[in-house]
């Protein structure tokens, strides 16, 4: 369902992005005003060097809200 919009409280894209990749970040963020950001599974070590670039990312795309779920259940192991 990436791009579909999804009408209730408001209008919400699901916009796939890649980390790593800064042109993927902007594209995702730019013409937004908010980002729901969950970290990928197996990012435990990297998660907030993964948060910090999807951050500079919005902040650069003017973004006026990012929310970082922290609370996603990392593994042991893969």
């Amino acid at each position: 369902f990436y791009g579909e919009v999804f009408e209730g409280a408001g209008k919400v894209s699901v916009m796939p992005a890649d980390t790593a990749d800064d042109a993927s970040l902007q594209a995702a963020v730019t013409g937004v005003d908010a980002v729901f950001y969950t970290h990928p599974v197996r990012a435990a070590g990297d998660r907030v060097v993964w948060v910090e670039r999807v951050g500079q990312a919005c902040a650069a795309a003017g973004v006026k809200r990012m929310v970082w779920n922290t609370s996603m259940w990392i593994p042991d192991r893969p």
